[in-house]
């Protein structure tokens, strides 16, 4: 994100804020940044910030969305979200009651692929379509914030979400039925789930995430006339279309103008600058619901952070 926002035209990357100033100078000095500060709330007193990118674990985006509301800025937060829907929609309501914008930064919503995706699909390029069936692993074993319920760690929060957001981006929001299951490792995080959603339509989507073990990132989506794969689908370059009448792939091309994140932080500064709170790609109501769907599964499989306890 330091080189996007360093690189952008639209806005400028006036400070980064760390909890030791050694640590924020040589981010300020590599990205091009004018100040660096070793605390948050010395930053967040700065007045020339005036918007305020969130990218701590997930167990503190609410303490420092919310600190940083209270000093008046407009927020772009990192996924999760936060913890849990209650947590969301807390700082929904304090930033439409303070006039700020506040913005989940969910990338994949605001990928260039995902336009020619849908229009693919509605026009009917690999017929009816049926079924997606999503993988996504990594190992990280050294990366402790994943594992641990303390700073919101498990598959969900951090890998989970984005198949469920691209299934939502296909299929829509009209769920019939969830199933799943999880395997929690010793500190009650889930370390693998699958997931399977079912729509009243018909259509079925199978999700399987893990941090256990390097899966890859693909997304296929089967139609009765060919199947669209898409690689790397988090942040997708390229989509390929696979129709059984051709022989092959019909290939779709999207090269990011600097690293995949400048997309939705080009939405956001739009938003600020007409002086809307929300965005409509990615707006509170759909923050909100996509956290009361992590609450019911983790309630599902007994993952409880001890925030919420």
């Amino acid at each position: 994100m330091g080189r996007t926002l360093s690189a952008m035209e639209e806005v400028e990357a006036y400070a980064i804020s760390a909890r030791e100033l050694k640590r924020a100078k040589l981010l300020a000095d590599k990205y091009g940044f004018a100040m660096a500060y070793g605390s948050y709330d010395e930053m967040l007193r700065d007045k020339k910030v005036d918007v305020v990118y969130v990218s701590t674990p997930n167990s503190h985006h609410f303490e420092h969305t919310k600190a940083a509301l209270l000093h008046g800025k407009h927020v772009v937060c990192e996924k999760a979200f936060t913890l849990n829907e209650a947590q969301a929609k807390e700082l929904c309501d304090l930033a439409k009651s303070s006039g700020l914008f506040l913005m989940e930064a969910m990338w994949t919503r605001f990928m260039p692929y995902v336009a020619k995706l849908k229009t693919l699909l509605q026009s009917g390029a690999i017929g009816e379509v049926h079924s997606v069936n999503i993988t996504f692993g990594i190992y990280r074993p050294k990366r402790e914030r994943l594992f641990v319920a303390e700073l919101g760690g498990g598959a969900l929060l951090d890998i989970g979400l984005y198949p469920i957001t691209f299934t939502t981006l296909v299929f829509g929001e009209d769920i019939e039925n969830i199933d799943s299951a999880a395997v929690l490792n010793g500190n009650g995080v889930d370390i693998q789930h699958v997931i399977v959603l079912r729509y009243r339509d018909g259509k079925m989507a199978v999700l399987h995430s893990s941090i256990a073990t390097e899966m890859g990132q693909r997304a296929i989506i089967y139609g009765t006339e060919g199947q669209i794969t898409i690689d790397q689908f988090v942040c997708a370059r390229q989509i390929r279309v696979f129709k059984d009448s051709e022989a092959e792939p019909q290939v779709y091309d999207f090269p990011f103008e600097i690293n995949g994140y400048e997309y939705e932080i080009r939405a956001a500064a739009a938003d600020i600058a007409a002086g809307r709170l929300e965005n409509a790609v990615m707006p509170h109501v759909e923050t909100l619901r996509m956290m009361r769907l992590y609450d019911d599964l983790r309630r599902k499989w007994g993952v409880v952070f001890p925030q919420e306890k």
